[in-house]
């Protein structure tokens, strides 16, 4: 068992992935997130995510609609509990595979490597002066987003399909779950908007790039 701010953690396996990914993602928010990334270990706690429902999910990569060359490989999703690494031009996402569904990690709050985090946010010409200079609140913005996550976490397309139980990744849930959990309309969907499939950390508002709305519950 682990402890992270005064919680206590235990390892999840694969059945934890098992269900929809409409009811794993409220169950991922304050879960930890670990990756080795050939000996630069970071780990985030996750406090943003969004559920995508499948082939009957029009905003879902999975949907007839939207299967394209570049998404063609999420015709026939991986097991549950792997990971499917998703972008372009060197901006990765992460999305985790459930019951023919996803869940997309939009945020995390970093607890481990933040001085690697800060280091490959900072490489590109662009990149975000808060975190270069390491001004104050730059914590903040280091995995604010799905993409600024990704560049944080050292995560690339050798790591699509990589099981979430095993090296060189590892999740860790809270033993006791976080309470009154942020919930809301997905963000930037066209289709099906008004499936209520976010859900945030409650203390972690001032943390994302894409707020919550204040009347989320």
């Amino acid at each position: 068992m682990t402890e992270y701010f005064g919680r206590k953690y235990v390892e999840v396996d694969a059945d934890f992935f098992a269900p929809p990914a409409a009811e794993v993602a409220p169950r991922l928010i304050g879960c930890v997130l670990h990756h080795d990334n050939r000996g630069a270990e970071t780990a985030i706690m996750l406090i943003d995510v969004e559920a995508y429902g499948g082939g009957n999910d029009r905003a879902s990569h999975l949907h007839p609609e939207n299967r394209s060359r570049r998404n063609k490989g999420a015709k026939n999703l991986m097991p549950h509990g792997t990971a499917r690494i998703h972008g372009s031009r060197d901006m990765w996402g992460l999305d985790i595979v459930c019951q023919g569904s996803t869940v997309l990690v939009r945020a995390g709050h970093p607890i481990l490597g933040i001085d690697i985090m800060a280091e490959r946010r900072s490489r590109a010409a662009g990149a975000d002066r808060v975190v270069k200079v390491r001004a104050r609140g730059y914590e903040r913005r280091l995995c604010n987003a799905p993409f600024n996550l990704g560049e944080a976490m050292g995560l690339d397309p050798v790591l699509d399909g990589a099981s979430l139980v095993k090296h060189p990744f590892r999740l860790l849930c809270p033993v006791n779950p976080v309470a009154e959990l942020l919930n809301g309309p997905r963000v930037r969907v066209t289709q099906d908007g008004e499936l209520l499939w976010r859900w945030g950390h409650p203390d972690h508002q001032d943390w994302l790039r894409d707020k919550f709305k204040k009347n989320s519950e």
